[in-house]
């Protein structure tokens, strides 16, 4: 367990997850398997500048690491950000295909020209809301992370 989370890379909770998976895959507890849980904080580091900013659980599955590590996943796709290199521009195409996500789901009403425009900042606003990925679009500069994004995508037009 110590060894994988040494050797493992990125982030405090991804470092977490390897060393539980190790321990897991080694024998894990010899109680047998049943829940796992993983708590990282950090002084203004949570969501809405609280200091939990990981505070995931599996209280009854016949794999909770492998449950957890999946809920780790989503907790990333909505919570996490992602670098600046990473972020999209919303015009052209990836306003397009928003603005025709929109559509589909019937909260879009406009045209689909890949501008932005306040009736459709406001509509697509509303839908990321809606979408929880809040976190993860920046109205200010008009970007979205691309992980929100690509996830869009594969939902609604794939």
């Amino acid at each position: 367990m110590a060894r994988e989370f040494e050797r493992s890379e990125g982030d405090l909770s991804l470092r977490l997850l390897a060393g539980l998976s190790a321990a897991d895959a080694a024998g894990g507890d010899r109680r047998g398997k049943q829940s796992a849980a993983l708590l990282v904080v950090g002084k203004g580091r949570g969501y809405g500048g609280g200091d939990q900013r990981i505070n995931l659980r599996v209280d009854d599955s016949p794999e909770p690491v492998a449950e957890l590590i999946r809920l780790h996943q989503l907790h990333m796709l909505y919570f996490g950000t992602s670098p600046a290199i990473d972020r999209l521009q919303l015009q052209g195409v990836t306003l397009e295909r928003l603005q025709r996500i929109m559509r589909e789901v019937g909260t879009y009403s406009g045209a689909i020209t890949g501008l932005m425009d306040r009736d459709t900042l406001d509509q697509l606003e509303h839908f990321v809301n809606a979408e929880n990925f809040e976190m993860r679009v920046n109205f200010e500069d008009q970007t979205i992370d691309r992980p929100a994004y690509e996830h869009l995508v594969a939902r609604f037009l794939a």
